[in-house]
């Protein structure tokens, strides 16, 4: 018996919104799990926060498109750590990428719903 649901990007990156409203169907309606295989990089996390969150240019229905419920599915940066993986797996981040995190983590949802997300 099938039990849940996986759902990945695999190159496509940010969710349209069909996308999303067609998972938030999926988890409200039939009950099944969602999980998001992303990058472990600041991008990779602005992908899985549209899908938990809403997208900031459409937070006006952010109510119909968000999937709270989501899980990340990956690779998580505590991991280098927790099984003491070599330097050489890791790389640096960009500037670029400094910028889109540091945007990232003044978002207001980060403080109210996931606070435990800007650890």
């Amino acid at each position: 018996m099938f039990d849940g649901f996986l759902l990945f990007t695999q190159g496509r990156g940010y969710p349209d919104i069909p996308t999303r409203r067609f998972l938030r169907y999926l988890v409200e309606q039939l009950h099944l799990p969602a999980y998001c295989l992303v990058d472990s990089d600041p991008y990779g996390f602005d992908i899985l926060a549209t899908y938990k969150f809403g997208s900031m240019q459409l937070a006006y229905d952010a109510n119909v498109l968000r999937v709270p419920e989501i899980r990340w599915l990956g690779v998580f940066t505590s991991d280098f750590e927790e099984y003491c993986l070599p330097d050489c797996c890791q790389l640096q981040l960009s500037s670029e990428d400094r910028r889109k995190l540091e945007g990232i983590l003044t978002r207001c949802y980060l403080h109210k719903e996931a606070p435990e997300w800007r650890g």
